[in-house]
């Protein structure tokens, strides 16, 4: 009889609310522990270091990519100005 109230317990919805009700308090004591706030702290400042890191990182690859794609342009304006210079000579010749 103990192991059918048990099951009836233990798969019902009331089982997990009684559960909640009972870890519930256990967690906001938790949460409010010096310790665990000097945990909480410490981990999201680690947070923002990671951050600050990534941020920097990117900032230097769109800069090299700028420099890249300025180049290139550089380049593509330069062959493009020795290409009209040819269609103009042989325009001439005509």
């Amino acid at each position: 009889m103990i192991k059918n109230v048990l099951k009836l317990v233990v798969g019902s919805k009331s089982a997990v609310f009684l559960s909640g009700m009972t870890l519930g308090p256990v967690a906001m004591r938790a949460v409010k522990s010096d310790s665990a706030r000097k945990l909480y702290v410490k981990s999201l400042a680690q947070g923002f270091q990671v951050k600050d890191t990534f941020d920097a990182k990117l900032d230097e690859i769109r800069q090299q990519g700028g420099d890249i794609l300025a180049e290139a342009k550089a380049i593509y304006e330069e062959g493009k100005k020795e290409s009209d210079l040819e269609q103009l000579k042989k325009q001439l010749e005509l």
